[in-house]
């Protein structure tokens, strides 16, 4: 039976879809007990899901009825279901690696557990992991059920992804040395990934180890003496005399005082030659931007950092002695690379 959906129903549905909390916790249980991964694998009857997931039949059933009507999966037949296109973004194979952000034996739970204190963040401005938690985000990383399933490592398989396409999107072939600040969180992986496609290439990971536990270093192995990693502060003297210094992701951590001492400690140890290249979402008033809002206020929540727009960037890096000079799009949804020189 097809009912007809009155423009009251609509909009009932949509505010449903924004306000009720059973949505995001509904794809949460997907997600952890990997039920799209087993309908795309072949097991598409409830019973057989429930029975692989050592859940109950009829509430899996439920489930997946519910997950439907949010548009997930598709019924095919009574309590038999196949994976839409949405869906497919939960795999646990998906490159954008969202299902381990949502898995509840991880990094998600802890996430999701702060994100109920939003309204203290708002009030205050400051981050609330502490308050929840007890200690501060980065001192609480690796107490995980699932190990592979810490802010470190889902960040390092999310850079993985990225990597590539932020590799096509300049001409890294002039440097011959590159200093990645702050890449032990996963942007190891992409100085990996630049030293691999570039022979001639040298680099150094700098990584403060009171902030991340350095997941970019077993990444950097496999380019053998090319690559040093130097363990410090980031608000201490860098490295000096490299090519380009490189923060992916990096800057959002920090509050604007902060992001300008780190740009200042960059800047200084490039030099009038050199570039500091920034990799970051830029905000904007497009309303597609919806995931980088929803990142805007996660970061809140956890360090007290922040998305920057266009102008902010430009800002912070004024105040460091630096220049903004091109501002390249990736391929990635709305992550951009910013070049920064000296100022004249």
């Amino acid at each position: 039976m097809v009912e007809r959906e009155s423009a009251e129903t609509r909009l009932l549905n949509e505010i449903a879809k924004m306000a009720s909390l059973m949505a995001p916790w509904a794809i949460r249980v997907a997600a952890t007990e990997r039920l799209p991964d087993l309908v795309a694998a072949g097991t598409t009857d409830a019973a057989e899901l429930a029975a692989r997931t050592g859940n109950d039949t009829d509430a899996t059933n439920r489930l997946l009825l519910y997950l439907s009507a949010l548009g997930l999966f598709r019924p095919t037949a009574p309590g038999n279901y196949e994976l839409t296109e949405l869906g497919e973004l939960l795999r646990d194979d998906h490159p954008i690696g969202l299902r381990a952000f949502l898995d509840q034996n991880g990094f998600g739970a802890r996430l999701d557990a702060v994100t109920a204190h939003l309204a203290t963040a708002v009030r205050t401005g400051r981050p609330v992991y502490r308050d929840v938690f007890g200690r501060g985000f980065w001192a609480d990383q690796d107490s995980y059920p699932d190990e592979s399933l810490s802010f470190n490592r889902v960040m390092a398989a999310h850079t993985r992804w990225f990597g590539p396409d932020l590799r096509r999107s300049y001409d890294w072939g002039a440097f011959r040395h590159v200093v990645d600040v702050g890449g032990g969180t996963g942007a190891g992986t992409f100085l990996a990934e630049l030293l691999r496609a570039y022979p001639a290439m040298r680099g150094t990971l700098v990584e403060d180890p009171a902030e991340t536990a350095m997941s970019g270093v077993d990444a950097l192995a496999e380019v053998g003496d090319r690559c040093d990693a130097v363990t410090q502060s980031l608000f201490d003297p860098l490295p000096e005399g490299a090519d380009a210094y490189v923060l992916t992701t990096i800057l959002r951590n920090w509050d604007d005082d902060n992001a300008v001492r780190l740009l200042r400690r960059c800047a200084e140890a490039a030099g009038a030659g050199g570039r500091v290249l920034v990799i970051e979402r830029v905000l904007s008033d497009d309303d597609h931007q919806l995931h980088v809002r929803d990142a805007n206020l996660r970061i809140l929540l956890l360090l007290g950092g922040k998305e920057r727009e266009l102008a902010e960037f430009r800002a912070v890096g004024a105040a460091a002695g630096l220049e903004l000079t091109a501002t390249l799009p990736t391929d990635y949804s709305h992550l951009y690379l910013l070049e920064y020189r000296i100022a004249r």
